[in-house]
């Protein structure tokens, strides 16, 4: 049995499904989609924090992509998780490997250095509940991005992360300044 459609509901349905798979704005552009709270202040471009190749360290290239302070809450797939210190603080970070061989970030131990000289470890519980990884393993000519959440007092200012990779190699990634 064959059915016919008139053209006009063709061109509709194709109208709805192309609507349908667009940037999805709506209800998940809300808090609870990123779990970030709405009080957090966000880079909406990519910055120009970009920290060339270290031969010493390998070819890779680590740029910071995003800066999102004053974040109040998180929120995860199992988890809600206030800070204890008074604010979340987000560093999105890219990272592309040149090199032809492998290479690890080890996510859990990059301190934040503020700009009275402290450092900070990126809080546990948070990266667990947004799903970062502890160790990041980069394949030849590879790239990934990935998240740093520090908890941290409100009149904290980031200088720089200390980006840690392989076995000895320390990186000083420069935050911008938000």
């Amino acid at each position: 049995m064959n059915i016919r459609l008139p053209s006009g509901c063709i061109a509709l349905l194709m109208f709805a499904v192309v609507g349908c798979a667009g940037s999805g704005g709506g209800a998940a552009a809300g808090p609870s989609a990123t779990g970030s709270a709405p009080s957090g202040s966000a880079s909406p471009t990519p910055l120009a924090t970009v920290t060339p190749p270290d031969p010493g360290c390998g070819l890779l290239r680590v740029s910071v992509i995003a800066v999102e302070s004053g974040l109040t809450y998180i929120v995860g797939t199992h988890a809600e998780f206030t800070p204890k210190y008074g604010q979340f603080l987000r560093i999105r970070v890219s990272v592309s490997n040149d090199d032809p061989d492998f290479h690890t970030v080890h996510t859990m131990v990059s301190a934040l250095i503020d700009a009275a000289g402290v450092s900070h470890l990126p809080n546990r519980d948070a990266m667990l509940i947004k799903r970062q990884p502890a160790d990041l393993e980069l394949g030849g000519n590879d790239e990934a991005q990935f998240e740093l959440w520090y908890d941290l007092a409100p009149a904290t200012r980031p200088v720089a992360v200390a980006l840690r990779q392989d076995d000895a190699c320390v990186r000083r990634i420069p935050v911008p300044k938000r």
